[in-house]
């Protein structure tokens, strides 16, 4: 049975490469894989390992789209009319 994995360097949480595998034992020097399983993930996402989940954000905030993160809204722009 294959499994999609998460690549990511050891000491790290940044997803490098995403393959698929026979088996969720696959190994290779400098790395550890994460089996990916129902969980969204893609290159350049983080790994939190308390949780088990893949974050967009490296401080694993549920979103690092600045529209959605109401602290980023741009200032309304004011009439000089």
């Amino acid at each position: 049975m294959t499994v999609n994995l998460a690549m990511i360097a050891d000491g790290d949480t940044e997803v490098l490469n995403t393959i698929v595998a026979e088996n969720e034992v696959f190994k290779m020097s400098g790395f550890y894989f994460v089996p990916i399983a129902d969980n969204p993930c893609q290159i350049g996402m983080f790994y939190n390992k308390k949780d088990g989940l893949f974050y967009f954000d490296k401080s694993f905030k549920l979103t690092s789209n600045p529209i959605e993160d109401p602290s980023q809204f741009p200032a309304e722009a004011e009439d000089s009319d």
